[in-house]
This record gives structure tokens, sequence and C-alpha cells, in this order.
């Protein structure tokens, strides 16, 4: 992804700098290129953010400032060493929220300044390059079978008109998060931002400040307006992955914001309007939890307004077989080894295979085999540890234990970890949040993990 500038531009004569310039320093974003300046005058662009170090009042930069402030759309920071009332006071009334007094809110400060630069990130990320607008075109998707086919056909329409509303239905590793942002990647906005929300990834009591945002004073510590994912994702996308696992709470105040096409920020008393395509996604049956009544049958239909049902693996034929012999080809180059082949057992018993984990579960396999296999073809054993038992179909769905068959010597504790987390997910038949639960870890982690 090509880098995205943001530039901060430290007005200050008055006040020691140093620790401002050490907190900007000490951003850390791979995808976006962050500048500090002392400039001379407020002569602001676009995604310019404004330091303002004031020591009074009096200071020199004061009137210019306000002047700024009032006729830009940038975000202003005062950072002031004065712990003097007024002068926090008369800021705030003339309109600037974000005040931090240094050194006593440095680490407040660094903070903020690592939330600018996240929305940032999210709103303004630059043009797809060339590599990555390949990897989501529809002509990578892999598989010839009849069912794939007419899933594909049906989302290239899709693509095409981005007012249209998206439901994915799939079940859990079959590719719905990979479909969803190669619609948004073809769509006319392509280059505005997709915004990836794993229902199920964000604590119940986060998620709704998380989606529409907060004003400052909303709830203890919310020092500052923060800025919600479905604003960050104005004019793209807004990917609504598990949305079959929301609270009925949370279903009544995303049905009002698809409904009027507005949000309101927790403490707001604004409506904002946000125009965004939405794509929603689920392993679950939602009719079925309609009929319980653990999902509102109005957000059903606002959600279903297109459905496209990605087949299980099982069910797609010879694409099985393609799709190994893809990721062979991707885990040989990954490794450094030789591209083996696949011998006529384990083919013929990966036509057979259920694959409950589907791609995920198929392409893990792979990369376990090729990184443990010594021969120049891969046997049905080095594809599952447990391969007597998958031959004859019964594998205990009770069993508790996970085995690892590894050279010690040559499997360096990283690899492992990977690896074992893979056998787990396998186990939890690739339910990744059950899978983070076991493992003691958060569900973004995981993520972070099996993609290593």
């Amino acid at each position: 992804m090509t880098s995205k500038k943001i530039h901060f531009k430290v007005y200050a004569n008055n006040i020691d700098v140093s620790l401002i310039d050490i907190a900007i320093n000490q951003l850390q974003f791979h995808d976006v290129d962050i500048k500090a300046t002392k400039p001379k005058n407020f002569d602001l662009k676009l995604h310019d953010v404004v330091i303002l170090g004031l020591h009074s009042l009096e200071d020199k930069w004061v009137d210019p400032a306000i002047h700024a402030f009032n006729s830009n759309d940038n975000t202003f920071i005062i950072v002031t060493d004065s712990i003097d009332i007024i002068v926090a006071s008369t800021l705030a009334r003339l309109g600037f929220n974000n005040i931090y007094v240094i050194p006593n809110e440095l680490q407040k400060f660094k903070s903020f300044l690592n939330e600018v630069v996240e929305n940032f990130a999210i709103k303004y990320k630059a043009e797809l390059d060339e590599k990555e607008k390949f990897r989501f075109d529809f002509t990578n998707i892999i598989g010839r079978s009849h069912e794939l086919i007419k899933t594909v056909n049906l989302a290239k329409k899709i693509a095409e008109n981005h007012e249209v509303s998206v439901l994915i239905l799939g079940e859990t590793g079959t590719g719905k998060g990979l479909l969803a942002q190669t619609i948004h990647r073809n769509s006319p906005n392509a280059t505005f931002p997709f915004v990836d929300i794993v229902c199920t990834a964000i604590p119940v009591t986060l998620l709704e400040s998380e989606l529409f945002g907060y004003e400052k004073g909303a709830f203890t510590d919310a020092r500052n307006r923060k800025l919600g994912l479905f604003e960050l994702a104005e004019d793209g996308t807004i990917f609504l992955d598990e949305i079959g696992d929301l609270s009925l709470e949370i279903q009544v105040k995303l049905l009002r914001a698809l409904d009027n096409k507005v949000i309101r920020r927790l403490g707001g008393i604004k409506d904002i309007t946000f125009n965004a395509r939405i794509i929603s996604a689920t392993n679950r049956e939602l009719e079925k939890l309609v009929e319980q009544n653990l999902f509102r049958i109005d957000l059903f239909h606002r959600l279903n307004v297109v459905s496209i049902k990605i087949p299980p693996l099982r069910d797609r034929g010879e694409d099985i077989i393609i799709l190994a012999e893809h990721f062979i080809q991707e885990m040989s180059e990954k490794f450094s080894k030789p591209i083996p082949t696949i011998e006529a057992d384990l083919r013929s018993f990966m036509l057979k295979y259920n694959w409950p984990g589907n791609i995920r579960e198929l392409r893990n396999s792979i990369e376990r085999a090729v990184l443990l296999s010594e021969d120049s073809s891969l046997k049905l054993d080095d594809l599952f540890q447990t391969a007597d038992e998958k031959k004859a179909g019964l594998v205990r769905k009770d069993s508790k234990q996970v085995e690892l068959e590894i050279e010690y010597e040559k499997m360096p504790l990283e690899s492992l970890t990977k690896i074992y987390a893979q056998e787990v997910l396998q186990k939890m038949n690739g339910n990744k949040s059950k899978t983070a639960k076991v493992l003691g870890i958060s569900r973004p982690k995981l993520d972070k993990l099996l993609h290593a």
C-alpha cells in the first residue's frame, strides 16, 4: 500500500518543545509517513495537524491560531506549560477542545497523537498500488466449479453499484471477508476506505462507541471527541463481519443508522449523515435467529437487499485440488523449498474429506505439510497429524488433545506457536472466536498469529 503523509506543524516560541518532538518521533505507523516542522506562518493544507505550544494568552501565535482555527477544518492541539485555569478555560470557550498541560499530561498527549494518526490512516488511505489491485481482482478468485462461478458473477454485478447493501452467507473459512474486499475494490468507490469490523472482536460495552464514536465528556476518560468507524468509512465500504452475533440493543441502533443514513455519537445531540456501502457477513442462519427472536426481522431485510452465498469447499469438487496446488506453490516459495507433488491417495482423500474449516483449513493444512515434509511429494500423513483417524472419518469431536510431530532441531518457536494455533482452530471447526478464547488471547492477536 502506498504511504500517505500527515504533517504536524508545531508553532511555539515561549515553551520548550522537546517533549512535543519526542512524542511525535515515537509515533510508528508502517503505512503513514509522519512529518513534523516548525513553520513561520499558518499556511495550512488538508492533512496538516496544528500543535500550538503556549505559555500564556499573550503569546504571538494566539491570534493567528484563532483566525486559522475558525477558517480551517484541520485538527488543532494546544500544548501548554501553564497550570493557570484561566488559560485553559479561555481556549476552551474559543472552541479548542484538545488542550494538554505538559509535562503533567504528556501520556494523554501521546495517546491523542496516536489516535489522530490512526483515524487519518483509516480515513485517508492512498490509492491502491498495482499489486493490491491485482490481489483483489475477480480473476484471482481460484476455482472453476459451477457454484463458485455463479457466486463470482453475482458479486461482479453487485460491485458495479455502490449503493446496494450486500449480505454474504457462508460457513467459517469460505472467504467471506476476501469477497467483501473484492467487491469494494472493484466498485466505483475503490479508492475510499474499506473499514473491516469484526462484530465479535469488539467487547459489547465498547461496540457502540467504536461504531458511532463519542463526544468529549460522554463518559469517564472521554477527554476528546472520537470519530466512529462509520464516519471513517465515508464514501467507502463498511464490512460488518459476524453480524449474526450482534446484541439486540446494538441491532436497534444499527437499524436506525441504516434506515436514516445518520449516526449519533455517544453523548452527542446532533445527527451526522454518512455515505458508505454496507456489506455484512455471517456463518449463522439469520432466518432461524429471526424466528428465535435473536435477530430483528427489520434489520435482516435492511441488510439482505442482495445476498451472496459462498459454497462450502466440500461442494466445489476439483476446486479443492486447484486450491491445494496453489497453496503448495505459495508455501514452497514462503519456506524456500522445492514444490512437491500430491500423491494419489492424498488427492483422493482430499476430494472425499468434509473440510469443516473450508479454505482456511485447507490452507493451514498445506502450510504445515509443506513446512514439515522432507520428501518430493506430499502424503496423507503430511497433511494431517491424526491421519489414520481422518482416513476412517472418525476424528473424535470430543478429543481435548492436540498432537504435534515436529523435528525440534529444525522448528523455530515462532513457527511452532503458529502451528499449534492452527491445530486448535481445526479442533474448534474453524471458529476463530472460540479458538482465541481457548488460547487465552484476543481475536485480533489470533488473526495476526495465523497470518504471520
